[in-house]
This record gives structure tokens, C-alpha cells and sequence, in this order.
């Protein structure tokens, strides 16, 4: 017997013979499943209803009722996680509110009680807080700097973003990351090294602080006061303004990447700039 006729069963061999067994095996399984009478069934009945519904219907009225399906889920999460947290506080804020505290025995949250008592609480933090009023000042301030900022920076990030260059798709998604590191779950798994991340910040900022003022060198650069406190919050603002870019980023990136090429191209042999 020649060697030509002789199988070498080499160990990289009956591996790859032992997975594609099972991935045969897996294959077919799936396979068994999906051809079942039940899941046909199942399939049929979820293609024949909404065809059923919508047979007689025109385009448009089909498409908005596609549409409206589809954001079913957004109204669920704006309705569950927001209107009915902020009809709560409106609620609360005409109300005396007190804590039951918890139970005993098993330690639960007993609840709270309110009582309605009008505008008192907003009698007292308009006219007896200390600090209500500045604080609110100081939050319209940030607000009216960190607005502009936001959406200049994301129309900025989004126009670059839609020009072709290697690494656009981790670059899109390197800017996407503060809307998840943002999220609740992220803030409560890190807040364990929230000491060491705290004393590290605090001996950072002593020592950059310690070597360099960027507020007092522009005042000895004579520059106006009104204009270095407003570029001192700016460069304040430099974390808040990208992490909230996110997804005022891919707003702007949606509406450009709609509009068609053929404009573009329009414009082009118009003698249009590429900033116009």
C-alpha cells in the first residue's frame, strides 16, 4: 500500500473532525426544531396577522403603523422612567412628605406619608433658604454655557465622523462610551473604588493647581474679567460637554448621513466649499 493511500489522523485532524461533528450536530438540531409543526405554525400565524390587519390599509397608513410599533418600547421607558417619576415630585412638592422608616423584623422600607399643605415648600425655598436661590442662579449659568457648547462640539464631532477614514466605527463608538459609563449600574460598580479614585484626584488637582493658575494668568494677561470666568467654566465644562455628546452625536450624524448624495454632488459642481 502506497503512502498516498494511508490516513494520517494527526491530533490538529481529529479535532477538527470532532468540531465539525458537533457543529453538524448542532446544526441539525436547530434544524429539527425549526421545521417542528408548532414553530410553523407560530410563523405562519405571526405573517398572517399583521398581513390581515393591513391588507385593505394604503402604504402610508401601513408604514405609521410600523412606526408607531416601533416606539412602543420608547413610550413605555419615557412613560415608566420619567412622567411618572417627575408627576411624583410635582406631587411630593405640595406635600409634607415623612418617612415611616423600616421594619424592625425584616429591616424592609415600611413607606412614607404625605399630607398636602399647598405652596408652603415653595414659600420656604424662595423666601427663607440660604443657598436655593444661588444654587439655581449657578444651574442656569452652566445650563446657558454648556448647552451651546454641547451641540457645537457633537455637529463638529458628527461632520467628522461622517467622512471616511480608517477606524471611523471604534472612533464612533469611542465617542458613544460616556452614555453607558454614565448609566446607573456603571456609577454603583465603581463607586467601590470611589476613596482611592477621590484621594488620587484631590493630590492631582493640588498639584497641577500648585504649578499652574489658567484663571490668574489670563487676568495678568489683561484680559477682561467677565471673559475669563467664562472661559474658566468653559474649560470646567470640557468632562460635562463630552459626556453628554454622545447622543446628540449621532442625532446630528443620522440627519446627515440622510441627506442624498446626489445634493452633495450638486453643490459641488455648484462651486460650493466643503464648509458650505
Amino acid at each position: 500500500m502506497s503512502s498516498k493511500d494511508k490516513s494520517i489522523d494527526t491530533p490538529e485532524v481529529k479535532k477538527k473532525s470532532i468540531f465539525t461533528k458537533a457543529l453538524n450536530a448542532v446544526k441539525d438540531f436547530f434544524y429539527k426544531i425549526n421545521s417542528s409543526k408548532a414553530i410553523v405554525a407560530v410563523k405562519n400565524t405571526l405573517a398572517y396577522v399583521p398581513k390581515k390587519l393591513t391588507q385593505n390599509l394604503k402604504y402610508d397608513k401601513k408604514k405609521a403603523i410600523w412606526g408607531i410599533v416601533f416606539i412602543i418600547p420608547l413610550l413605555i421607558g419615557f412613560g415608566y422612567f420619567f412622567l411618572i417619576p417627575f408627576i411624583t415630585t410635582v406631587v411630593y412638592s405640595f406635600s409634607y412628605v415623612q418617612s415611616l422608616g423600616n421594619n424592625p423584623v425584616t429591616g424592609d422600607f415600611i413607606g412614607i406619608t404625605t399630607e398636602g399643605i399647598g405652596f408652603d415648600n415653595y414659600q420656604y425655598v424662595l423666601n427663607q433658604h440660604t443657598t436655593f436661590k444661588e444654587t439655581i442662579v449657578s444651574s442656569f449659568g452652566s445650563t446657558i454655557i454648556e448647552v451651546p457648547l454641547i451641540l457645537i462640539f457633537s455637529l463638529i464631532i458628527a461632520v467628522v465622523l461622517n467622512s471616511k477614514f480608517k477606524g471611523r466605527a471604534l472612533v464612533r463608538a469611542i465617542f458613544f462610551m460616556p452614555v453607558i459609563f454614565n448609566s446607573q449600574a456603571v456609577d454603583i460598580a465603581m463607586s467601590t473604588g470611589a476613596p482611592l479614585a477621590s484621594a488620587t484626584e484631590n493630590v492631582t488637582a493640588d498639584l497641577f493647581a500648585s504649578m499652574f493658575n489658567f484663571s490668574d494668568f489670563l487676568v495678568m494677561a489683561n484680559i477682561p474679567l467677565v471673559f475669563v470666568n467664562f472661559l474658566s467654566n468653559a474649560t470646567g465644562s470640557i468632562y460635562n460637554v463630552i459626556s453628554y455628546s454622545g447622543v446628540q452625536i449621532l442625532i446630528f450624524l443620522s440627519g446627515i448621513q440622510a441627506v442624498p448624495k446626489h445634493l452633495y454632488e450638486a453643490a459641488k459642481m455648484e462651486g460650493a466649499t466643503q464648509y458650505e
